[in-house]
């Protein structure tokens, strides 16, 4: 993908190789300066102190992160398709009553 250069997506990078960093292991990781960008990007709509729906988080810091990346030309990012759902969805006609219908619901009983 290439180095990451808007600043939600540089600070996420940095807190993801602090955490899986395996020749400089570190048993906490303080993930305060992601956590000051997310506010500062989001205009202090998600900010230490303030409780907030998690899904309403998820969605804003990924598709933050997509318009971020592809505005700094990153090629390949499929990010937004990573998390969408595809729904499939069948019916099936209702059997209609037939002649045979009473017939074939004695042999059942």
């Amino acid at each position: 993908i290439g180095q990451p250069k808007g600043p939600l997506s540089e600070k996420l990078a940095m807190l993801v190789r602090k955490i899986w960093n395996n020749r400089n292991f570190k048993g906490v990781v303080s993930p305060h300066e992601f956590v000051q960008t997310i506010s500062e990007v989001s205009q202090k709509k998600f900010r230490i102190g303030k409780e907030d729906d998690p899904l309403t988080f998820l969605l804003w810091l990924i598709n933050n992160l997509d318009v971020e990346l592809k505005k700094n030309h990153v090629k390949n990012v499929h990010l937004l398709g990573l998390f969408r759902g595809k729904l499939k969805t069948s019916f099936f006609k209702p059997l209609e009553k037939s002649a045979g219908y009473e017939e074939l619901s004695s042999k059942i009983e």
